[in-house]
């Protein structure tokens, strides 16, 4: 295997912005990584490997670039998840040290890519991103980069010394929410294989759900949910809840509607007090 590829690959990476982006770039890194899995294998790859894991999002990385006119800095953002994803599935997989430890760097490389990119372009779009700690890790495997990527769903990997401290030194904020995992992989839900239950999934849910270009509303409607999750059993705070989801001073119907879904809000209830809000306004307007 030839690791000098790998170092392509990695400058490849690590150069990417938002601004300058190159698609072929990142075909060629794409195509450097997937004939390194070939070489390793001897073209033998086990289906359930997490080797096959990484074809899968390099393939549909590849198609993705070969479809996508205007690039903005959400499918940016989903172009370098999919390959440092893919970094991480080789790493992980793989007994020889040299490509171990060039995965790795790629990957690496990769989540500072993403963090820089989402912080020089925060006026552009609000992509909400940050360092969270897992407590059953410890400092290095504990240190966890979670990114919020619109239209697509959360993810997150763990990373190395060496990454924490750039992201770090990056003065990374500290990721708000938690973390939304049932055993999938982050592959799933990059690869839009991993559809979320609004009940069990609910940061997911809004994340996926997103109403066509309210990414810079996103981080409001998550908010919400997370102020509201509790208060909405109370009787007196779930009417509260509810007007203000009517207003569409708040939330754009769509919007509000993703948020009824995973306050459990009932269609009749939501739309008796709609009606109520419509009807007080009505009367403002002739008084």
């Amino acid at each position: 295997m030839n690791n000098f590829d790998l170092r392509k690959a990695l400058d490849i990476v690590s150069n990417s912005t938002y601004h300058n982006f190159e698609p072929n770039n990142i075909k060629k890194a794409s195509s450097i990584l997937k004939n390194s899995i070939k070489e390793i294998t001897k073209n033998n790859i086990d289906y359930d490997s997490r080797y096959a894991v990484a074809v899968r999002e390099l393939t549909y990385l590849e198609e993705l670039l070969d479809t996508d006119e205007n690039v903005d800095l959400t499918q940016y953002t989903l172009y370098m998840s999919l390959i440092t994803d893919a970094c991480n599935n080789i790493a992980h997989d793989c007994k020889d040290r040299k490509m171990k430890r060039n995965t790795f760097y790629i990957k690496g490389a990769g989540i500072k890519n993403i963090e820089s990119q989402i912080q020089e372009n925060r006026n552009e779009m609000d992509i909400i991103s940050g360092s969270y700690v897992d407590d059953t890790k410890l400092r290095g495997n504990g240190y966890v980069y979670v990114v919020d990527i619109p239209y697509v769903g959360q993810v997150s990997w763990h990373t190395d010394r060496d990454t924490s401290d750039k992201l770090e030194e990056m003065n990374i904020d500290p990721y708000p929410y938690k973390l939304e995992k049932e055993g999938r992989f982050v592959s799933e839900i990059l690869m839009n294989n991993a559809k979320m239950d609004r009940k069990n999934m609910p940061h997911n849910y809004l994340i996926q759900m997103l109403p066509c270009g309210e990414e810079n509303n996103l981080r409001a409607a998550l908010d919400y949910y997370e102020r509201n999750k509790r208060k909405i059993y109370d009787e007196k705070s779930r009417l509260q809840i509810v007007k203000e989801l009517v207003d569409e001073r708040n939330f754009s119907p769509e919007m509000a509607e993703n948020l009824k879904t995973v306050l459990e809000i009932s269609d009749s209830e939501f739309s008796k007090a709609k009606k109520s809000y419509i009807e007080e306004n009505e009367k403002d307007e002739r008084t």
